[in-house]
């Protein structure tokens, strides 16, 4: 899926990743924590309500509202 689809989008994939607000895109170097745990995957878009996240060795899941609120945090503080 690529990131030029949305204007919103949290994105990370095993080494790299990305932030996208409102156009604004910021590379990632490092995986964000999201409710307290750093995230091994994550594709967060709430354009079309996509909220998966992968911690650790766990399955991939639909996030928790709690983890939806930081990525919402995350992505006003990087595009500040």
């Amino acid at each position: 899926m690529s990131h030029r689809l949305y204007s919103t989008r949290l994105h990370w994939s095993g080494s790299h990743g990305f932030a996208k607000l409102h156009g604004v895109l910021v590379a990632l170097k490092a995986p964000p924590a999201l409710a307290g745990q750093v995230v091994t995957g994550v594709d967060y878009i709430p354009e079309v309500d996509m909220r998966t996240i992968r911690i650790g060795r766990a399955d991939e899941r639909r996030m928790t509202d709690a983890e939806v609120d930081d990525a919402d945090a995350l992505l006003r503080q990087m595009a500040a």
